[in-house]
């Protein structure tokens, strides 16, 4: 199992060179100088406010920024990413004894959420030299990341009914109690939400970022990148599964908002 993670993490490494080394080959077509004329044209904002939709290599989330200029090339961005983290042995199983049953993921023990407010700072790269060009530039985020782990029920087999797949109770998932043969299906999403508990642990977080909106007043943008979010203990996602404390995800992430003059 050890030796499967660095190859993963190995995988993930390679994947982030290798979009470096596109981004620098993309940046030989560029011009050199970014002080073009027509910048002088363009309207000169004092803040951004934005927010998009992303995944990442284990789910996806939505999150919310609000950006200030600090000089000409450079902004502080303020964030806050919302997103659910499913464990790399998760699968979907169903009771083939059990008519309209829900599906449901055997062994896992908790659904988990991250809540990351964090902190960034923007450094651009090049500016749009034309209308219809890309402003690229690159984020770093640092910040506390909190999981929220809401434990799994089940609707289940009662044994003490007149038949063994007739009726069912919702209970918490047991890995020592609970099989495939008596779990009727996944109870309701919201059932034992008040048993959620918190863990706490810190992010960051590295992306590139690649403006095209075309007018001065709108923010549109696609983002790639890679976060890792780390805790002091593992975080129990699944009960026969190895659980992790550290999480190395890779992302892509759409943006729209607008710009403050």
């Amino acid at each position: 199992m050890y030796v499967y993670g660095i190859f993963v993490l190995q995988m993930r490494v390679l994947l982030i060179l290798l979009s470096l080394v596109t981004f620098q080959l993309s940046l030989k077509a560029q011009t050199v100088d970014n002080t073009s004329s027509s910048e002088g044209n363009k309207l000169f904002y004092r803040s951004e406010l934005y927010g998009g939709v992303f995944m990442h290599t284990n789910g996806y989330g939505v999150n919310f920024r609000k950006s200030d200029r600090l000089t000409g090339y450079t902004k502080r961005i303020f964030a806050v990413d919302l997103l659910n983290l499913k464990h790399a042995k998760e699968f979907k199983s169903y009771n083939p004894y059990v008519e309209d049953n829900r599906g449901f993921v055997y062994g896992k023990l908790n659904s988990t959420f991250f809540l990351r407010p964090s902190i960034g700072y923007q450094k651009i790269w090049f500016t749009k030299d034309a209308k219809k060009g890309v402003q690229i530039s690159y984020i770093i985020f640092g910040g506390p990341t909190a999981a929220f782990l809401k434990p799994i029920y089940l609707e289940v087999a009662d044994f003490n009914g007149n038949s063994r797949f007739g009726v069912s109770k919702t209970e918490k998932f047991n890995p020592e109690k609970h099989t495939y043969d008596n779990i009727f299906g996944k109870a309701p999403f919201l059932k034992g939400i008040e048993e959620t508990k918190v863990w706490p642990g810190l992010s960051a977080k590295f992306a590139l970022n690649f403006d095209y909106a075309t007018d001065d007043l709108l923010y549109r943008a696609f983002e790639t990148g890679v976060s890792v979010d780390a805790f002091i203990q593992e975080l129990p996602i699944m009960a026969f599964e190895t659980n992790r404390r550290v999480f190395f995800t890779l992302f892509i992430n759409l943006h729209f908002g607008k710009k403050i003059i």
